[in-house]
């Protein structure tokens, strides 16, 4: 067996350690080996040092290093470092890496003292190389063991690059005990020949697998509301737990919702546009009757969605009337034979401002569920709180109290009975005041009934939500403001969801840890800060005994944070992605591309 004295013993001490997995066995820590000492003894350690590897590794140890070797050993790293920081560079500002042959032609010049400069030979061909097994391959695999460790859970959208190739990107969003936060992080881009169900959730398994990563330490995923996805019969849900994006369904609350007004309204947004997108002379024109009438220019016009548009027009529906008004002959288009009628009728702009105050509530919400930040436990509150925002626009209170959230789900939101009167529905001041300009009471009673309408398809398309699941309202027992309020029972309620973050013989330590947490004072905690980091702080608190006060309750909240509200991280990776392989860079491959980024 092997000696402690060994270590000592000059003869041995500077290479020899015991092995860690047998007493039987020495480690030479020159050779990195083990060896077997269990016929000889100390023999057998001097066979080892007689072996021809260990003498050589043995007489390189004894020679001295020249201090020239050292500089070069210094220079040739500083050569690799000053390559690595310049493709880098080229790869996050999404240049081409041919520039790369470019600046290396020229940096021996800008730089004639420096022999780093001079040095530096690294070509498109070995930056394409670093890029992608050294900096994608390093990046990934650390993404891949803390996977390995930990639950996450997965953010998946497909879409269709330049070379319509169809293409799925993942994001993986879990807590990072070093950085104390929950990280969200590009995993992978899927190359997909169709975007069946099948193909999706098999490209998801095999990409777990050959990553090592255990499929058990995933916990849900995240994806928009494609039958391909969400599906009842034959779609990925069918295979995965799935939580819906929070975004996409409240733009599509908003889409259902306007489909009450005429199509004439949206058509208008783009008719106008159009006839200026393409026309400097139009646009100089235009200009001419801003300062006319005084209007507020923009730096630039966002038509990327309906409530920037119709604020737009808005700002400038004066000079937009006053300009297609002019009558210019050269400009006989059926477009603007279209738009004028529509922008002279007093009930268009009605439709507009009406628009203008009613569409922040779906926008607001949805600029909440936007963020990185962990959200999710705020979702189930914040949808209540924006169906009893929109149910109060029309809904007549069904008692002398406002409408509570307990009753939203009761309330018949398509009955006439239930509604306001047509002038306490809320429309907005300054639309009541435009609807005193329209003379004819048919489009006055047709607009009101249109308004109606809209509050009722947001309505409905907001119950459709899955506002009855109730793991998204357990998950509001994570805010701080909930510390109190909630049953202690909630917890391991909310735990036997999802057992491979707390298995259930610890459910009673998370219960007991929770009503310990319900009755802390935690005065030197903010609750105002973001939910990860209120978790970890909480994690830190310590006893008597200096040991963690909340061990298994702090993991389990850490751990949920990771569960996705809405597909926005994937969304900005596909637009990353389409900034990366554009026209110019059409022929760049799936794993080139994934490394890029």
């Amino acid at each position: 067996t092997y000696q402690t004295d060994w270590s000592r013993n000059d003869e041995f001490k500077q290479w020899i350690c015991e092995d860690a997995d047998s007493s039987q066995h020495a480690k030479c820590t020159w050779c990195q080996k083990t060896f077997s000492i269990a016929g000889g003894g100390v023999r057998d350690v001097r066979s080892h040092a007689r072996s021809a590897k260990h003498t050589a590794i043995g007489l390189a140890q004894k020679t001295p290093k020249k201090t020239e070797d050292l500089e070069t050993v210094a220079h040739k790293k500083k050569i690799t470092e000053s390559e690595l920081k310049l493709v880098n560079f080229i790869v996050k500002r999404k240049l081409p890496i041919r520039l790369v042959d470019d600046i290396l032609d020229n940096v021996a010049d800008w730089f004639p003292d420096s022999k780093i400069a001079k040095a530096m030979s690294c070509r498109w061909t070995k930056a394409s190389m670093m890029v992608k097994n050294v900096i994608g391959k390093v990046t990934k695999q650390d993404l891949c063991d803390k996977l390995w460790s930990c639950n996450f859970t997965l953010l998946g959208d497909e879409s269709t690059d330049i070379s319509t190739t169809e293409k799925m990107a993942l994001v993986a969003i879990y807590f990072d005990e070093k950085l104390s936060k929950v990280q969200h992080r590009f995993y992978h881009l899927v190359d997909l020949k169709e975007a069946t169900a099948e193909n999706v959730f098999f490209a998801i398994l095999s990409i777990l697998e050959e990553d090592s990563v255990p499929v058990g330490n995933a916990m849900a995923l995240g994806t928009d509301g494609a039958n391909v996805m969400l599906g009842a019969r034959n779609s990925v849900l069918s295979r995965f737990k799935t939580i819906h994006c929070t975004c996409h369904v409240a733009a599509l609350c908003a889409a259902d919702a306007c489909k009450a007004f005429p199509k004439t309204a949206e058509q208008l947004c783009r008719d106008i546009h159009s006839h200026f997108s393409s026309s400097c002379k139009r646009l100089q024109l235009l200009k001419e009757f801003q300062v006319f009438v005084e209007a507020v220019t923009e730096k630039y016009l966002r038509w990327l969605s309906l409530f920037d548009c119709v604020d737009q027009i808005l700002n400038q529906y004066d000079a937009l009337l006053s300009y297609f008004q002019s009558g210019d002959e050269s400009d006989c288009l059926v477009t603007v034979e279209r738009i004028c009628p529509q922008l002279e009728d007093p009930s268009t702009k009605c439709y507009f401002l009406f628009l203008q105050a009613a569409l922040p509530l779906f926008t607001n919400f949805n600029k909440l569920f936007q963020s990185n930040s962990p959200i999710l436990p705020a979702l189930h509150p914040e949808v209540q709180q924006l169906l009893k925002a929109i149910m109060d626009q029309y809904i007549a209170p069904q008692a002398p109290t406002p409408l509570h959230d307990y009753e939203l789900q009761d309330i018949d939101h398509q009955k006439e009975l239930n509604f306001k009167s047509l002038d306490n529905i809320y429309i907005g001041s300054q639309t009541r005041i435009q609807l005193e300009n329209v003379d004819n009471p048919a489009k006055v009673k047709k607009f009101m009934d249109d308004v109606i309408v809209f509050y009722v398809n947001g309505v409905s398309a907001i119950k459709r939500m899955p506002l009855g699941y109730e793991v998204l309202k357990l998950t509001s027992i994570l805010q701080p403001s909930k510390q109190t309020t909630v049953q202690s029972s909630d917890i391991v309620q909310l735990a036997k969801s999802f057992p491979q973050i707390v298995h259930s013989s610890s459910w009673d330590n998370l219960e007991a840890e929770f009503i310990e947490y319900q009755v802390a004072g935690l005065s030197n905690i903010s609750s105002e800060q973001p939910l990860d980091i209120y978790w970890h702080q909480i994690g830190q608190i310590t006893t008597s005994t200096k040991g963690h006060k909340f061990p298994v309750l702090s993991k389990f909240a850490k751990t949920l944070l990771a569960l996705p509200h809405s597909t926005a991280e994937v969304e900005r990776i596909l637009s990353a992605v389409n900034l990366t392989k554009t026209d110019l860079r059409n022929k760049l491959s799936v794993s080139m591309l994934e490394s890029l980024l």
